[in-house]
């Protein structure tokens, strides 16, 4: 059995300027370059924001996380401050 999202609620309850930015983004449609909303924007490091000061991989909710990015170096980047933030058993 497949389940399939029918409603996106964050744009349900988020409202109509929200929908718009994404569905112009997934289309493809949004010019070179995109706003991001103030209130989506991160003040501090997007991989504390996302996993905290300290990242340990048995917490439970770890599986439940991620960030996207547009490069392959954006991506090492946040590879790189999420491993000098990573607990290990040795620590």
């Amino acid at each position: 059995m497949v389940y399939r999202l029918q409603v996106n609620m964050r744009t349900r309850e988020a409202g109509l300027e929200w929908a718009i930015f994404v569905l112009d983004k997934g289309n493809g449609t949004a010019n070179g370059r995109i706003q991001i909303l103030e209130e989506f924007q991160c003040q501090r490091s997007i991989v504390t924001e996302i996993f905290g000061k300290t990242i340990d991989p048995n917490d439970a909710d770890f599986c439940e996380r991620a960030i996207f990015a547009a490069t392959n170096l954006n991506i090492r980047q946040l590879n790189n401050e999420a491993l000098e933030q990573l607990c290990t058993s040795g620590q």
